[in-house]
C-alpha cells in the first residue's frame, strides 16, 4: 500500500536532502513525525543552493511577491517541473474564478515591488495563450483606470497593494499569505507564498480558500494557528509543512 501523500513527499524530501535529515533528526515513518517549520527554523542556509536536491537542472527562480523581501531570506530555485506545477496552478485557480473559463486577455496592476512576480505570472500566462500585459501604478488610480482602459480586459489581476480601479471590469486580488488576512470581501483573492506562489483561491463572497490543485497541500499549524504549506510533488526544492503566515479558513 502506498503512503499518503504527504508523508511520502516528507519521505523523498528527507532522502534528497540533507537539510530535512538535520532538521527532523529521523526519516518519518507517519504523519505525526513531520513537525511544522518556520523560516527561523532554516536560519543555517547559506542560500538557495542547500534547499535544492542535486541532478535536478535549474530553469529560473521563484520571484517574491515583494522585490527584496523574500520570506526565506532567498529566492527558491525550481527545475522544469517545478515550473510546470507553478503554472498549472495558477491556471487551475483563475480557471474556478471565471467558473471553469480561462480569460483571454488580462491586465496585471502592479508597481516597482512586486513588478518580478507580475513579470513571471504573464510569463505562465502565455504558455497558456492568455494576453496579459502590466499596468503600472505608479501614476496613480486615474492612470490606471485609462490603461486598463486600453487594453480592454476580460479580467484585471490586483498584485500591487492599491484601491480597486474604478472601472467596471471582473477583479482578481493577489493575497500574500504572509500578510494578516483580509476580513470578509467581495473582491475574488488568489492566495499566494513567495516559495510556491500561487497556493488557493477563493471567489467574490466566498470565506475559505481553495487549494489551486493537488499539487501542494495547506494546513494550519495546531500548535500556532499559522498556515502551512508543502510541496506534495518536486523536483528541485522541496518545502515541507513551512509555516508562511496567519492562518485563513480553507475548504
Amino acid at each position: 500500500m502506498s503512503d499518503p501523500p504527504l508523508l511520502a513527499a516528507a519521505r523523498a524530501a528527507c532522502d534528497a536532502l540533507p537539510l530535512y535529515r538535520a532538521l527532523w533528526s529521523r526519516r518519518p515513518t507517519v504523519e505525526a513525525d513531520i513537525p511544522y517549520i518556520g523560516a527561523a527554523d532554516l536560519h543555517c542556509l547559506d542560500g538557495p543552493g542547500q534547499l535544492h536536491v542535486a541532478g535536478a537542472d535549474p530553469v529560473g527562480a521563484v520571484p517574491p511577491l515583494r522585490r527584496g523581501r523574500p520570506h526565506l531570506g532567498f529566492t527558491r530555485i525550481e527545475a522544469d517541473g517545478d515550473w510546470l506545477l507553478r503554472q498549472r496552478r495558477l491556471i487551475g485557480a483563475l480557471s474556478r474564478l471565471g467558473s471553469t473559463r480561462l480569460p483571454r486577455r488580462m491586465a496585471l496592476v502592479t508597481d516597482d515591488a512586486t513588478g518580478p512576480f507580475a513579470a513571471d505570472l504573464v510569463e505562465l500566462l502565455a504558455w497558456s495563450r492568455v494576453s496579459a500585459s502590466l499596468v503600472y501604478a505608479e501614476a496613480g488610480p486615474r492612470s490606471i483606470d485609462r490603461g486598463i482602459e486600453a487594453l480592454a480586459p476580460d479580467l484585471v489581476l490586483l498584485v500591487a497593494g492599491v484601491e480597486r480601479p474604478a472601472i467596471d471590469v471582473p477583479l482578481v486580488m493577489v493575497v500574500h499569505a504572509g500578510d494578516r488576512p483580509a476580513a470578509a470581501t467581495q473582491t475574488a483573492r488568489l492566495l499566494v507564498c513567495d516559495e510556491l506562489q500561487v497556493l488557493a483561491s477563493a471567489g467574490a463572497g466566498e470565506t475559505t480558500y481553495i487549494p489551486a490543485d493537488d499539487s501542494v497541500r495547506l494546513e494550519i499549524d495546531p500548535r500556532t494557528g499559522l498556515l502551512a504549506v508543502t510541496s506534495l510533488a518536486f523536483t528541485a526544492a522541496p518545502v515541507i509543512r513551512l509555516q508562511v503566515g496567519p492562518g485563513v479558513a480553507l475548504a
